[in-house]
């Protein structure tokens, strides 16, 4: 075990500390030293964009998973520069990452890489833990729009709005089976 405790956010507080990423915060720092020293487990992310036009984005998405136990740190980035986000696309995604605990929801972000489809319409996302088989919905009815240029990253917190657990966590799941 790591003698460093792991920064504990939720909502509007891990979207605060995202928001100060780009500034020398030694505390931050101090959590992706912790989080980078950590046993990693493997996360199944898989994002379906709606089907209403022009729903899909050629925006770079930034996104940080936040649980009982911690965050993803720093932010994931996603570039759609592939097109992952197209209209009624279903895209999955698997990572390794610091044991969060259990989900509560994603801070999410837009950010210019393109002013055809800068906006998104994301319809759910969902985030299986692999080794505990738990799987947590999160449904979006709202754009996710890009802050105009020379404008800070909006982030926006979303909370879990399902839990289903698909399978007994005792169950002989390796997170070293496949690298992420």
């Amino acid at each position: 075990t790591c003698a460093l405790p792991i920064l504990v956010v939720a909502g509007a507080a891990a979207i605060n500390r995202l928001r100060r990423m780009r500034q020398k915060d030694p505390e931050l720092e101090q959590m992706m030293l912790t989080n980078a020293a950590l046993p990693k487990r493997k996360y199944e992310l898989t994002f379906h964009t709606g089907d209403a036009k022009h729903s899909g984005t050629d925006a770079m998405l930034h996104m940080s998973i936040i649980g009982t136990e911690g965050m993803t740190a720093p932010p994931m980035i996603i570039s759609s520069k592939h097109k992952h986000f197209g209209t009624g696309v279903t895209k999955g995604f698997t990572i390794k990452d610091v044991d969060m605990g259990v989900i509560k929801g994603v801070a999410l972000a837009l950010d210019h890489t393109s002013s055809a489809h800068p906006g998104w319409k994301l319809s759910t996302l969902t985030i299986f833990d692999l080794p505990r088989g738990t799987r947590y919905t999160l449904k979006f009815t709202d754009w996710i729009t890009v802050p105009k240029k020379g404008e800070e990253l909006q982030w926006k917190f979303y909370e879990v709005t399902a839990t289903e657990q698909i399978r007994d966590p005792s169950s002989d799941i390796s997170d070293d089976d496949n690298d992420a």
